[in-house]
């Protein structure tokens, strides 16, 4: 929905300005309440693959778990560098 960017303000106000046209004013309140406490991974080649690979129905159980298991790593680092 949202591309990322460098700063919380700046992803606050991308995604309240992509979510305008694309969700209601039900999701639009919730967003903009709590759009400072977002912070989006920044999409590179690698986090798609492992988005793609995960979406996909015909992978295997172990792909799914390897990737997942990847993706979820990135998540916790990125939160981890949030800390002060």
């Amino acid at each position: 929905m949202a591309s990322a960017c460098d700063s919380q303000n700046g992803v606050s106000k991308k995604i309240v300005k992509d979510s305008s046209s694309k969700c209601s004013s039900d999701v639009q309140s919730v967003l903009q309440q709590f759009a400072k406490n977002v912070i989006l991974l920044p999409q590179s080649d690698h986090v798609r693959v492992l988005q793609t690979v995960i979406r996909n129905k015909e992978t295997t159980r172990n792909e799914f778990l390897f990737h997942a298991d990847r993706l979820i790593r990135l998540v916790v680092e990125e939160g981890l560098n949030q800390l002060p």
